[in-house]
């Protein structure tokens, strides 16, 4: 970086180098060509091959950067500060950034990526969160119990029941139990057995037989067997 002015100082140098100055000493540890430190009146700034630290003064304002430049995912800005209760840390890397504040076993968390957003908060068995992705939004309590909604409708889930409301109609799921209801009628499952009632009838079959009742209401006797 070239010298602009006579107030400005450049220092680069390939080994240590000390920097004494009124009131205490400053050592500095330079390897490289890219490795260059900036001093002047209004500029601090240090520079290594994939990271560098500025600080500006313009007028009244101030500013501070932190950056990296590199196609690694290990490169990070990492910002923190903790009691013997409480933390509260800063992750910048090139594939997402962590924000975390709380207990240290469980903190809350806010955590951004390309295609996904997520804030949680509390122990994982009893937590909850809140996923944002470009076609979702799933919130959550624990392991087990969810809440998802997208364009095409919401599904509730809670262990091994689950329920989900579309344009199509509801669907409800109790493990080997269904039910649905929609715009052509109502059916129920149970393993082997089944009810549908539509705008056309009934029909319900079992491991051992079947019936159906047409559209006048009334039971066939052709519509009724039994599997031997």
């Amino acid at each position: 970086m070239p010298v602009k002015t006579a107030s400005e100082r450049l220092v680069q140098v390939c080994t240590q180098f000390e920097v004494n100055a009124t009131d205490g000493v400053v050592h500095i540890s330079s390897t490289g060509e890219d490795s260059t430190l900036l001093l002047s009146g209004a500029i601090i700034e240090a520079c290594s091959t994939h990271s560098s630290i500025g600080i500006h003064s313009n007028g009244d304002a101030g500013f501070i950067n932190l950056s990296t430049t590199s196609d690694s995912t290990n490169s990070c800005i990492y910002l923190s500060a903790s009691s013997s209760t409480l933390i509260s840390r800063c992750e910048v890397k090139p594939n997402g950034i962590c924000l975390a504040h709380g207990n240290p076993l469980s903190p809350g968390i806010i955590y951004m990526s390309d295609g996904n957003m997520l804030l949680s908060m509390g122990p994982s068995l009893i937590g909850s969160s809140i996923s944002l992705k470009p076609d979702s939004i799933t919130l959550q309590v624990g392991p087990l119990t969810s809440l998802t909604l997208t364009a095409d409708g919401i599904v509730l889930a809670s262990g091994v029941t689950k329920m989900a409301l579309g344009v199509q109609g509801i669907k409800e799921e109790l493990g080997p139990i269904t039910r649905s209801l929609g715009l052509m009628g109502h059916s129920l499952a149970a393993a082997e057995s089944a009810v549908d009632v539509t705008l056309l009838g009934v029909n319900a079959k079992g491991p051992t037989g079947s019936f159906a009742f047409n559209a006048t209401g009334q039971l066939s006797a052709l519509l009724l067997t039994e599997s031997a």
